[in-house]
């Protein structure tokens, strides 16, 4: 056995954590990548940072948060599989919290994932953007990104131009301008879209703080604007 597969071997990845929901409230914490069989503990820290864990068996390990830790669990697997899904609701004294999850095997934490508004636009089920009326099937707000999943204005998603993918691009649709409008709410120009395609059909557009309408054979279904 070569000393290279060994030490591919060693190598853990970290939790992966999706994070539906708003809080207040009840929201759903998907967790994928734990090691089979280990349990995990969720943190929550003022912020993003590397405070190390102070206690348990991962103590001094980087929790990938800052300021003072609060703890819960740990949380066992009874499947056995690696995968946790739990459904909280959320109270409103931890939406100024930021939170992170440790493999209690790897010692690995997950992305921090900020529970409540980031300093700056967050989206929600429903925002008046430039005088209209635009809603959110469900939301994904972390610290690096806020996302709307059914983003429509006026019941139109936005048009595609891009890729029947289905499929995930960091490329604005020429027919809408989608960098800009993240840019306009986030300060930043740096985007994730999802389109898909069906028939033709209306398709909601934005330029520069004016709405409009085209029509396309495709769609984007979920917009991720990044923070700068």
């Amino acid at each position: 056995m070569s000393w290279l597969f060994l030490l591919a071997a060693s190598v853990s990845a970290a939790p992966v954590v999706d994070f539906l929901g708003e809080c207040p409230g009840p929201v759903e914490i998907d967790i994928t990548g734990v090691t089979r069989g280990a349990p995990v503990v969720i943190l929550f820290g003022e912020g993003p940072g590397s405070t190390p864990i102070p206690g348990g068996p991962c103590v001094g390990a980087d929790s990938r948060l800052d300021g003072r830790l609060t703890k819960v669990g740990p949380v066992r697997d009874p499947d056995a599989d690696g995968r946790f899904l739990l459904l909280p609701a959320l109270p409103e004294r931890l939406c100024d919290r930021t939170m992170s999850i440790v493999d209690l095997s790897s010692c690995e934490a997950s992305e921090p994932i900020r529970l409540g508004p980031p300093d700056g636009f967050v989206f929600s089920s429903l925002q008046v953007i430039d005088g209209a009326d635009v809603t959110c099937g469900s939301v994904e707000n972390t610290a690096e990104y806020t996302q709307c999943n059914d983003l429509r204005k006026d019941d139109l998603y936005f048009p595609n131009g891009i890729s029947c993918g289905p499929v995930w691009s960091s490329e604005s649709s020429s027919y809408s301008d989608t960098a800009g409008f993240c840019e306009a709410l986030t300060g930043s120009s740096s985007i994730q879209v999802y389109y898909e395609c069906d028939v033709t059909q209306d398709r909601a557009t934005w330029f520069d703080g004016v709405w409009s309408t085209t029509r396309d054979n495709g769609f984007t279904r979920h917009v991720r604007c990044y923070y700068p």
